[in-house]
């Protein structure tokens, strides 16, 4: 695992830190069990919760996958054989060759929407955490800092 991240077995609960996604010492807890994440800061030694999301199983299998990727990206056959249930080097392997075959058939769009479709309500969610999630085109996805605002278009102003 490349981030820094603690799990306490008996509560399944995974401490991450992100560093240069979250501010200096905030931490993301994840209930692996619950697929419930926390923001938490520390002030004067209380912890304060900032924020809170909840991710249904499917949305876990999506998030759990970039989480302990950071500060790498995630290749996008990864994260469909984690989107499909496997994590073995023979389902990286076959959600590889899926998305090849897609590609060359013109039907990639087609195989990504499941997946894109979970990823955009992450996203949503991880955007109240203070985190988004960028992609980088036809190779995966990593994790950045959100900043309020950023995806507001910009309109002209009739005169």
């Amino acid at each position: 695992m490349t981030n820094q991240g603690n799990i306490d077995k008996a509560e399944s609960i995974l401490h991450l830190s992100l560093e240069q996604v979250l501010p200096n010492g905030a931490v993301l807890a994840m209930h692996l069990d619950l697929g419930f994440a926390v923001l938490l800061t520390c002030n004067e030694q209380t912890p304060h919760m900032k924020a809170a999301q909840s991710f249904p199983p499917s949305e876990m299998a999506t998030l759990m996958p970039l989480l302990v990727s950071y500060p790498d990206y995630y290749p996008n056959e990864f994260l469909l054989a984690s989107f499909s249930g496997g994590t073995t080097e023979a389902d990286i392997e076959k959600a590889r060759n899926r998305l090849l075959r897609a590609k060359e058939r013109g039907e990639w769009e087609l195989m990504m929407r499941p997946m894109r479709n979970a990823l955009s309500r992450v996203r949503m969610k991880l955007n109240r955490l203070g985190i988004d999630v960028r992609s980088i085109f036809e190779t995966g996805y990593l994790l950045r800092p959100y900043a309020e605002g950023q995806y507001r278009r910009l309109r002209r102003r009739r005169e």
